[in-house]
């Protein structure tokens, strides 16, 4: 009698606590609320009558609790809310800009060309609603200018509910052969920029209870060759990012991590990365460049331009970046692309040495060895 009537308690909190997330959330029926129901109804007189009084008591009080964490969060409607994106000239922020832009959002474009192309057919693409903004984000000036352009719209009254630190390039090559000032600029606006945005519009975040997502890439959890310069600032916008999730959570902000793998943007393109190529190739200084050898660096070339493995498709990364924005409950870390999760979870758990044989075959494949090494 004693154990009915517990699982009659057990029952009625997960039946009362789900009703009650529904009615705050408005959440949409799907799968995961269905298996909940099947929990409710069908849990109970499974794990009474088949399991056994305690161990069924035990399991079904642990499936109550594992289904109600797995109950989507609800969403918030973004129509009108105020949302600050950095990097829109191309890639995720131009394709977000005008993703929220069509949601009604008042979206603040920053782009590092205020008056470039990217900024001119982002305009023409969106609402009169959207807001083209000069902004580099290494350069104080013109973030504190952004900062008073956009708390003169909020006003007094008014929070920002979205930052999104997607601004951020990508130089490849191993750290022996890239100029220092490459290392340099890519820390500085993928980390740098980071903090310094965050920092600046962090009174505005408060006030309106909003959001954080900073823009990471696989290389900030895996160590992948040729990605030293952004792996080492990748790594540090995701340390700033679950430091700062601790940190903000009492003022009501969320702050989010998107980790795209592997697709198309501009800074992948053809284009880019032969620039990438001949800024590190006229930065070599002779006992480098010796060292390597031409035909070395010739096959790092080769490889560098290889586009066919990107996914020009942004929708995956547009559909998180969205969900971290709308989502009432947001998730701390939205890995995308093929295989991103299981290569994380992979290099936190492999030995060292089986990671290092695995990790080379992933990335750029240079057949040639160095000049000095065959000498030897």
């Amino acid at each position: 009698m004693i154990y009915q009537l517990l699982y009659s308690v057990v029952a009625l909190c997960f039946g009362v606590s789900v009703f009650v997330r529904y009615v705050n959330d408005g959440i949409n029926f799907g799968f995961r609320s269905a298996l909940s129901l099947l929990v409710l109804f069908l849990g109970e007189p499974f794990c009474h009558h088949v399991v056994g009084e305690v161990e069924g008591l035990l399991l079904y009080g642990l499936a109550c609790v594992v289904m109600y964490l797995l109950l989507p969060a609800g969403e918030v409607v973004l129509k009108d809310r105020v949302v600050l994106i950095t990097g829109c000239d191309s890639g995720f922020g131009r394709a977000l800009a005008q993703h929220l832009d069509s949601l009604g959002c008042v979206v603040f474009a920053g782009c590092h060309h205020g008056d470039g192309e990217g900024a001119t057919n982002l305009k023409s693409s969106c609402s009169d609603q959207l807001k083209i903004l000069q902004l580099d984000v290494t350069d104080t000036q013109q973030v504190e200018q952004a900062r008073q352009v956009v708390q003169e719209y909020l006003g007094p009254d008014r929070g920002l509910w979205g930052l999104v630190n997607n601004a951020g390039l990508v130089y490849f090559g191993e750290l022996d052969l890239l100029p220092f000032s490459m290392v340099q600029h890519s820390i500085d606006v993928n980390l740098v920029g980071m903090l310094r945005m965050t920092k600046t519009f962090l009174p505005v975040l408060r006030k309106g209870k909003g959001r954080v997502i900073n823009v990471s890439s696989i290389a900030g959890s895996v160590p992948l060759m040729f990605m030293c310069a952004e792996g080492a600032a990748k790594a540090g916008v995701e340390a700033a990012s679950h430091i700062l999730r601790q940190e903000l959570k009492k003022w009501g902000v969320h702050v989010s991590i998107v980790q795209p793998f592997a697709f198309k943007t501009e800074w992948q393109s053809s284009e880019s990365m032969l620039k990438n190529y001949n800024q590190l190739r006229q930065a070599l200084d002779k006992d480098t460049l010796d060292t390597y050898g031409l035909d070395y660096l010739d096959a790092f070339k080769h490889n560098l331009l290889n586009e066919e493995s990107l996914n020009e498709d942004l929708g995956p990364v547009i559909g998180v970046m969205t969900d971290a924005l709308m989502s009432r409950g947001p998730r701390a870390w939205y890995p995308c692309g093929r295989g991103t999760r299981s290569l994380v979870w992979l290099s936190n758990l492999l030995p060292t040495r089986i990671l290092d044989m695995i990790l080379p075959l992933l990335m750029l494949q240079i057949d040639v060895t160095p000049t000095l090494l065959r000498e030897r």
